[in-house]
């Protein structure tokens, strides 16, 4: 059995992480047949703690910084990029929409040997995040219908799955990072879509002034918003 090592490296709209695995590959093919290839074992070497991603204004991500980030948490782990064999790197959320995203994952590449480096969609990152959770396994092990939603920075992706597969996706503009406080509760920026939201509920919500009252609000707004998304509550102009 033949082992390699894998790189995993997310970033996202709020955070990013760098995880490490180690793949067991196994030709399951037999000994007169065409090699096949299967990844029969998978086991944990590292996983960071996720970080804030780092961003220069509100159109670029710093990609010097998160380059410095990656390189520490190889480092870390006690890793090289000529010892890593293949991996990914996916831009998700609003992250995937700034400007210099491509550059990103390009100046990311080195890294590892066969990479995918991709910037998710929002049917891709609703999919693979269903995956991820479990639910797409919960769905196929107990032959239901299960809906996963992806609560990020800037959106939420959910996912219906049914036996195990994929059978609708969608995504809304809602996500923990569309109102940015500092540490004593003062608002510091306000989305576009959290302005929508403020306007249509009358929420006052303005930039260096503080709303505890508003921010609940607001949260309980972006509830009622999933709550559409989900098919819970019936959808307004707003959604």
């Amino acid at each position: 059995m033949e082992s390699i090592v894998s790189v995993g490296i997310d970033i996202g709209t709020t955070t990013m992480q760098v995880v490490f695995s180690r793949l067991f590959l196994e030709d399951t093919a037999g000994f007169f047949a065409i090699p096949d290839v299967e990844i029969v074992q998978k086991q944990n070497i590292y996983h960071s703690i996720p970080c804030f991603t780092p961003l220069k204004n509100e159109f670029e991500i710093d990609a010097e910084k998160v380059r410095s980030i990656v390189e520490n948490e190889y480092q870390i782990a006690h890793q090289r990029p000529d010892n890593v064999a293949t991996g990914a790197i996916i831009i998700t959320g609003e992250a995937a929409k700034k400007r210099n995203a491509a550059a990103l994952l390009a100046a990311l590449s080195s890294f590892a040997g066969d990479f995918v480096a991709e910037t998710a969609g929002p049917d891709w990152e609703a999919v693979i995040s269903g995956k991820g959770s479990g639910a797409a396994a919960y769905s196929r092990n107990k032959h239901c219908r299960v809906l996963n939603i992806d609560i990020g920075g800037g959106t939420s992706n959910a996912a219906l799955f049914e036996n195990g597969e994929p059978i609708s996706t969608g995504c809304i503009e809602v996500g923990g990072r569309h109102v940015i406080t500092d540490n004593d509760g003062r608002i510091l920026y306000l989305t576009g879509a959290a302005k929508k939201i403020c306007e249509s509920r009358k929420i006052a919500l303005n930039c260096g002034g503080y709303n505890m009252e508003g921010l609940s609000a607001f949260a309980a707004a972006q509830a009622e918003l999933l709550e559409m998304l989900a098919g819970l509550l019936p959808r307004n102009e707003l959604f």
